[in-house]
């Protein structure tokens, strides 16, 4: 039988709530949350889309790392659809056929 301690200070995750079942402590309740609020805040972005065509085109930015674990897609383009590379070769992309409306839900 595998037995763990975890111990958190609270101070450093303010917004999570913590729910035990079964001595297991879920924290991926508020994850949703916290990665909308990244997205809304445009802090610590490293990635950009340009989309659309003028006079309907609009500038998105994004973390790279959550589209790469979320997307087999996005982590080919920005690493380079290489199998030696782990790191963003890109950090602009362009998607002149696709609505920025589509683009910013498929973003969310």
């Amino acid at each position: 039988m595998l037995h763990c301690t975890v111990g958190l200070k609270i101070g450093i995750f303010p917004s999570y709530h913590l729910t035990m079942s079964n001595d297991v402590v879920d924290l991926s309740t508020d994850v949703l949350s916290d990665l909308e609020k990244l997205y809304e805040s445009k802090r610590y972005t490293d990635v950009s889309f340009h989309v659309g065509k003028e006079p309907d085109n609009k500038i998105f930015f994004a973390h790279a790392a959550v589209l790469c674990a979320r997307s087999t897609y996005f982590e080919n383009r920005l690493t380079g659809d290489t199998d030696v590379s782990n790191e963003i070769q890109k950090t602009a992309l362009a998607f002149e056929d696709v609505a920025p409306d589509v683009f910013e839900i498929l973003l969310r």
